[in-house]
């Protein structure tokens, strides 16, 4: 049995609320194929906004048993406005098919990085950084994508990412609550999901681990012949890191792909790991030059849309109108304050917030005898020491990474200590 028209009338915008809702769209090429969908790109007639069109054939999503999962599909997506994931505008059926209206974007990630075979790493970090603030914002929602690859990685022309699809996401009632459901690719599965044992958010997070090696090197790490022989490395945890990559990057993908749950890092670890805070530094050097990595139209198949404001309001009022923004079928959606369960390990110190025991005298007198901490006279640099690296950023933040030895010899990066050109705030990060 089809999905109602009043099951989907909610997702739809007021000037599109009819039978033919899909007549207010002119669909052109075919830019994209899933498992139960095609996807085009159309334009909104009302306004000209270029959209994508995902469509479904209902009769073989009932031969495929696949509606609810389809209905579950709409019912995550529509929650979600960030700025990292992909803008689910409309949603309609007729007697056919179901249709998704989404953001158009540039390209994806799998297709760009076929045509330039691997990333640095400095591009690396600009996507890595966009990727796990949309993790972020999805697990504080209790939702695990649990197929993220680079196909379901979309790039704006302004080469942005952008998380989609999400066929398989699934909404949890808790944080901690598990899933026992095998699902996803298996390049990017989890070791507890390849084993069938029961997994939670740390799956999406070696999916990262997964991502970050392929921007890297060019391909999945546990890429093999066959499904079964992938299936085998991932839950030995076999790859292997090519010579060029720096310390810093294998340090990062080594301690995300850990079989051990417990051991893999936290979305707030990688947040702060020095591989993504070097990136600090390259924005600064790169920011007058920002239009030298757009995406023009030439670089894949695929149609540039408008760039999509980072302000929601800006976004609901202009060109990117959609239809109501809340399902009344759904409670209202609450950050997680278990996300933040292990940012015990990291200790931030305002400078203007000390308490003083000092009388107010006491306190002019230092202040007037103190000149206030700054870096700004400082050389840029970069130094290695047996036991430590200290960089000095292009803006005067001071970056130190204390290592420690590890039983084969190799070092890892143990503690990262940051404090900004002004003093007044201070970092300490321990993994």
């Amino acid at each position: 049995m089809a999905v109602s028209t009043a099951e989907w009338e909610k997702h739809t915008c007021d000037a599109c609320k009819d039978v033919d809702a899909i007549k207010n769209y002119e669909k052109f090429e075919l830019i994209g194929t899933g498992g139960f969908a095609k996807v085009y790109r159309g334009i909104r007639l009302c306004d000209h906004f270029d959209v994508a069109i995902k469509v479904m054939n209902i009769q073989e999503l009932q031969l495929k048993n696949a509606l609810s999962r389809v209905s579950e599909e709409v019912r995550i997506h529509w929650q979600l406005r960030n700025p990292a994931i992909v803008e689910l505008l409309e949603v309609f059926e007729d007697k056919i098919n179901i249709y998704l209206v989404l953001e158009l974007c540039a390209t994806d990630m799998q297709k760009y990085l076929n045509t330039r075979k691997q990333f640095t790493e400095d591009e690396t970090r600009h996507y890595i950084k966009q990727i796990v603030a949309g993790i972020e914002y999805l697990h504080s929602h209790q939702i695990l994508h649990r197929d993220l690859k680079l196909h379901n990685l979309l790039l704006t022309k302004d080469n942005n990412v952008k998380i989609a699809d999400f066929g398989l996401a699934k909404q949890l009632i808790t944080h901690g609550q598990t899933n026992s459901t095998m699902v996803g690719t298996p390049n990017f599965l989890a070791p507890e999901i390849a084993t069938r044992q029961t997994h939670s958010f740390e799956a999406d997070i070696w999916s990262l681990g997964a991502l970050i090696y392929q921007c890297l090197v060019g391909k999945p790490p546990f890429d093999d012949q066959d499904v079964l022989s992938t299936l085998r490395r991932v839950a030995n945890v076999r790859y292997v890191l090519p010579e060029g990559l720096s310390m810093e990057t294998k340090d990062l993908i080594n301690r995300i792909l850990q079989k051990d749950v417990k051991k893999r890092l936290t979305l707030i670890q990688i947040r702060h790991h020095p591989f993504l805070l070097k990136r600090q530094m390259n924005d600064r050097i790169n920011s007058s030059r920002n239009s030298s990595t757009s995406l023009r139209s030439g670089d894949s198949g695929y149609f540039d849309t408008s760039p999509l404001s980072s302000s929601r309001q800006q976004t609901n009022e202009s060109t990117m109108s959609r239809g109501p923004t809340t399902l009344n079928s759904l409670p209202p959606l609450m950050i997680n304050k278990s996300q933040i369960r292990n940012a015990s390990s990291t200790s931030v110190l305002s400078c203007n917030n000390l308490s003083h025991t000092n009388s107010i005298s006491q306190h002019k007198f230092i202040n007037e005898k103190l000149i206030p901490l700054n870096t700004q006279r400082l050389d840029r640099r970069h130094v290695i020491t047996k036991s430590d690296i200290m960089d000095i950023l292009d803006d005067g933040e001071v970056v130190i990474q204390h290592l420690v030895e590890v039983k084969s010899g190799s070092k890892r990066i143990v503690d990262v200590f940051r404090v900004s050109s002004d003093g007044q705030k201070v970092e300490i990060v321990s993994f």
